[in-house]
């Protein structure tokens, strides 16, 4: 089989377009994790730097305020992002068992009051303004001692006074602290919606695993030709 036959095979597979799909959710899923992971990185840079509420600091304050703003921007957009587009790529795929499952796991997600919370704190970014942000310094007693901690949280008071709010993230405001650790909330809503994308491509791999493992070896074929033809 000469290689135009091969491509031709290639493209015609169910699994090559599975696979694109599916890559089209990994690069989301990719964005996500990359948000995430820069934007706790930031965060732990402040809670570490101990200069940083010194008067003669201000400025360096505000920056970074202003650049957490810009974070929590990309990560509550990339969140989002990541859930329209497993919506998205499901309905491609027009298969019952994979509809009951992504149901299923929709359903359990969307009652998650992290879940509510953080949408609503998307439409609050997009459509009012950047979310309210504090910088807290507190003195801890601990058995040794007294500690110093600091921390960037969000201002409960501000965000309750929005009508971008539903009455449920309403509620599970003020079951909160007054002021909320940005990161604690952070990693506790990153956790939901990475095993909904986890869960979701494990089933897609486990549900075509036949029309995948077909096209792994075609393009064994492919790497073949290749290589017997000195293409490398």
């Amino acid at each position: 089989m000469d290689f135009k036959d091969l491509h031709s095979k290639h493209e015609s597979l169910r699994g090559t377009r599975i696979m694109r799909l599916t890559k089209n959710l990994t690069v989301t899923h990719y964005a996500l994790n990359a948000n995430f992971r820069q934007i706790v990185q930031f965060l732990n840079g402040f809670e570490s730097d101990s200069r940083i509420f010194s008067l003669d600091n201000r400025n360096e304050l505000n920056a970074l305020m202003y650049e957490l703003s810009r974070l929590f921007l990309n990560y509550v957009s990339s969140s989002s992002a990541l859930v329209d587009h497993v919506r998205k790529v499901r309905k491609e795929f027009s298969n019952k068992e994979l509809d009951n499952l992504f149901e299923k796991n929709l359903a359990n997600i969307k009652k998650n009051e992290y879940i509510i919370f953080f949408k609503d704190l998307r439409n609050y970014t997009i459509h009012d303004k950047m979310p309210p942000v504090l910088a807290n310094f507190r003195v801890e007693n601990k058995a040794d001692g007294q500690v110093a901690k600091q921390s960037l949280c969000l201002a409960k008071d501000e965000l309750l006074k929005s009508s971008s709010l539903s009455g449920k993230t309403k509620i599970f405001l003020n079951s909160l602290d007054q002021e909320i650790d940005i990161k604690i909330i952070l990693e506790k809503h990153h956790t939901i919606v990475d095993k909904f994308h986890k869960n979701f491509y494990q089933s897609i791999v486990l549900t075509y695993k036949e029309e995948l493992r077909e096209l792994k070896l075609v393009e064994k074929e492919i790497q073949e030709w290749m290589t017997n033809h000195g293409v490398n």
